[in-house]
């Protein structure tokens, strides 16, 4: 039984703040032309709050995109940033990182349970075992990080294969391949890259391009000039890319007609991962409730399958770049600064409860 079977309705929602409101369609998935109420929902308060953080210096710069699956509603900047400034993302890059790798499963190219000796048999007996769908949920026990992996933005010299070999030197792990979450995502998206290059004879930046950034229209969005680029948390980018790739997942896969990935892929990214494991949160007030293939898992909803169905997503990175997804609400939204993560996600621990009432 997963960490989620075991709770209760109560503990699913302790401390979240407002009531979710809307409800859920019977698809998961916002189809186009379903999106928002006649007027559109006023932003008033959200406009207020953020301009408050810039004006009281909380923020030099703060930005903000809301949307829903077929298009953009809000996309406002405050202080020293504009709509087309880009901030580095820290670990919000891993959704775009796990987009591309979930088209690799899509295409079957890999396979989530696939060990990872498959594709790099230069790794020890250990970690070799360790499978893709652990990498994905920080299930594996290897390492935060690595002395090969460089700074987001960054060019050590290396290339990301002669990074990963560097980390097969070791194969230590800090507990059993998937017997706890700890959330250590900087080797693990590493050799999630170099398995991507490998299968598909395109360097990361290449096949990124041509599964993700392409069909999305994400023109901003980079990992750097690098041939090792820092896939777990090395990117930045501009409000509307994210904002792009959030429509994407929020329509099931589909972005202005074209599929990227297909609604199981994007149903499996949103899943409690656990599978029995204990899970490890990270110290942030509403504290997550579970992990999936990327996403943290922030809200629950109660009233479906009795003890709670995920319902809210995030990928909070370490700068203050914050991405989520609420599913019963049926919108996202990112928020955008450059300040350590305890600042942001106060901000966003503030604006969720009023957006996720609202009807778009």
């Amino acid at each position: 039984m997963s960490s989620l079977q075991k709770m209760t309705r109560r503990q699913a929602l302790v401390g979240m703040g407002a009531s979710l409101g809307v409800g859920l369609a019977a698809s998961p998935w916002l189809t186009p032309g379903t999106a928002n109420a006649a007027d559109g929902p006023d932003f008033g308060e959200i406009k207020r709050r953020l301009k408050d953080t810039t004006d009281d210096k909380v923020f030099e710069g703060v930005g903000l995109l809301l949307c829903t699956a077929d298009r953009t509603l809000y996309k406002k900047a405050f202080g020293a940033d504009s709509t087309e400034t880009t901030h580095l993302l820290a670990s919000a890059t891993k959704i775009a990182s796990a987009t591309t790798m979930m088209t690799l499963v899509g295409d079957k190219l890999i396979q989530l349970d696939d060990p990872i000796k498959k594709y790099l048999p230069q790794f020890g007996k250990v970690r070799g075992a360790i499978t893709i769908r652990q990498l994905l949920a920080q299930t594996h026990g290897m390492p935060a990080n690595h002395r090969s992996i460089p700074a987001p933005q960054r060019d050590n010299g290396l290339t990301l294969e002669q990074a990963v070999n560097e980390i097969a030197q070791d194969d230590s792990v800090s507990f059993a391949p998937g017997s706890k979450q700890q959330y250590q995502p900087a080797i693990s998206y590493h050799l999630m890259g170099r398995i991507a290059e490998i299968v598909t004879s395109q360097d990361w930046a290449t096949l990124f391009e041509k599964r993700v950034a392409g069909p999305l229209e994400m023109k901003t969005f980079t990992y750097g000039k690098t041939k090792n680029p820092r896939i777990g948390g090395g990117a930045k980018c501009a409000l509307q890319d994210y904002g792009n790739l959030l429509q994407m997942h929020l329509a099931g896969g589909v972005f202005k007609g074209r599929r990227v990935l297909s609604e199981a892929a994007v149903a499996e990214m949103q899943k409690d991962q656990s599978q029995g494991a204990p899970f490890t949160s990270i110290a942030l007030k509403p504290t997550p409730k579970a992990y999936g293939l990327t996403w943290w898992i922030d809200l629950l909803d109660e009233e479906r399958k009795g003890e709670g169905e995920p319902v809210q997503f995030s990928c909070a990175g370490a700068w203050g770049a914050i991405p989520w997804l609420n599913r019963k609400a049926r919108y996202g939204g990112f928020l955008l600064v450059q300040k350590r993560l305890p600042a942001a996600w106060k901000l966003y621990s503030e604006l969720f409860p009023l957006l996720n009432v609202m009807k778009f």
